[in-house]
């Protein structure tokens, strides 16, 4: 019997056409959210833990996974609610998580989902918790946290500004030098999630 209380939350910015291709054909049977910003996946989030969504299947890189699993979780204690159980599914430039669990064939993920509900196998990933000011915890595992993404995304705006060392390698030792660690010293990582390659 099928499962209907799945739902998929996917960066629009890490989507590729693939993602895009496969997900139409869960439309109508599974809720399918674009998220782009982090004010996006707030509001995801408090529509999936008030719908008491069972399984999210997490569409993006390693930041993407750390971004959706921790605002569910804020807003699973801020609601009283259970954390839905995550379903990875790796389409991002840094996909440590999914390489962990062998998260790569999302069709045939979501269509087993579908078929076969809560008896979906678990396997506990242990997470580290980091706090970087005042606020809440942070859980991360081993891998990246979206940096990866954030300079990628930096070398895209270099290497639309041109210039010399803006293309191939010496473009992204420029962003990552010049651009990313910047704003890793002043704290703008407000976009990590948002990247186009999250």
């Amino acid at each position: 019997m099928a499962y209907q209380n799945i739902a998929v939350v996917l960066n629009a910015n890490a989507g590729t056409e693939r993602s895009y291709r496969y997900l139409n054909e869960f439309i109508g049977r599974i809720a399918v959210y674009q998220t782009s910003t982090q004010d996006d996946l707030d509001t995801v989030a408090n529509e999936i833990i008030s719908n008491n969504v069972e399984i999210v299947a997490v569409v993006g890189g390693d930041g993407t996974q750390y971004h959706t699993y921790n605002t569910l979780l804020r807003v699973a204690k801020q609601l009283e609610r259970e954390v839905p159980k995550i379903a990875i599914i790796g389409e991002g430039t840094g996909n440590a998580v999914a390489y962990s669990v062998n998260a790569f064939s999302p069709k045939k993920q979501l269509q087993w989902m579908l078929e076969n509900g809560t008896e979906v196998p678990l396997r506990v990933i242990p997470l580290v918790g980091a706090r970087f000011d005042e606020s809440e915890e942070t859980y991360f595992t081993w891998a990246g946290c979206g940096l990866d993404a954030m300079i990628l995304n930096d070398y895209k705006t270099v290497k639309s500004k041109g210039g010399l060392f803006s293309k191939g390698l010496p473009g992204y030792i420029r962003a990552g030098l010049f651009t990313s660690s910047k704003r890793v010293i002043n704290g703008d990582l407000g976009d990590m999630q948002d990247s186009t390659a999250s």
